[in-house]
């Protein structure tokens, strides 16, 4: 709709748009599944190409996303700047409020660590990170103090994974099979959690 009204002769034009219309050599499109999906797109061939008469989003704001880091103890937080590091992103999310509100879920159903610390082996084995109130609340396992083994915590940051690619209906049997099992065996706080 936007483009179509720089050809409308009917309405009149600021300056700069009629030297933009001016130098109109022809036109290319890129057909999306929604007008979010056209604007994250418009942004991203904005920063790329940088046009000439388009300043309003060649500035260094970007849409944001879910980083989940490269690192052996993974960490999961919101990021707007994209690091080429071996971590993964997932997005990019049009409303800053909405992937607030995901990274909440994931943290309220899968215990990962909040911390932004970095955890070596080194680092655990001399235990120089102290344990913080979200092992003491049941959110964390306390991977910074080796209570929690690499592999069991790269479990939970692959269901973290599969959650944020959509994949929730595998997710979904597994987990109430962990609650099924920790009901038989009369964990009933594990179970509800």
């Amino acid at each position: 709709n936007r483009v179509r009204s720089y050809f409308q002769k009917s309405r009149p034009f600021h300056p700069k748009l009629q030297a933009l219309v001016k130098r109109i050599a022809d036109l290319e499109w890129i057909v999306t599944d929604s007008e979010v999906e056209a604007l994250i797109l418009e942004n991203n061939l904005i920063k790329k190409h940088q046009p000439r008469y388009n300043i309003d989003l060649k500035d260094d704001k970007s849409y944001p996303y879910i980083r989940i880091t490269g690192e052996d103890f993974p960490q999961v937080y919101i990021t707007r700047k994209i690091i080429r590091d071996g971590s993964e992103y997932f997005g990019p999310y049009t409303q800053v409020k909405n992937v607030r509100h995901i990274l909440k879920t994931l943290k309220t159903i899968f215990t990962v660590r909040s911390c932004k610390f970095r955890l070596s082996p080194q680092v655990i084995r001399k235990k120089k990170v102290a344990l913080c109130l979200d092992y003491y609340i049941g959110k964390c396992r306390g991977p910074c103090q080796g209570l929690q083994s690499k592999e069991d915590y790269n479990a939970e940051i692959d269901r973290v994974r599969r959650f944020l690619k959509g994949r929730t209906s595998g997710l979904l049997k597994e987990l109430q099979q962990k609650m099924q099992q920790h009901s038989v065996n009369l964990k009933f706080e594990e179970a509800a959690h």
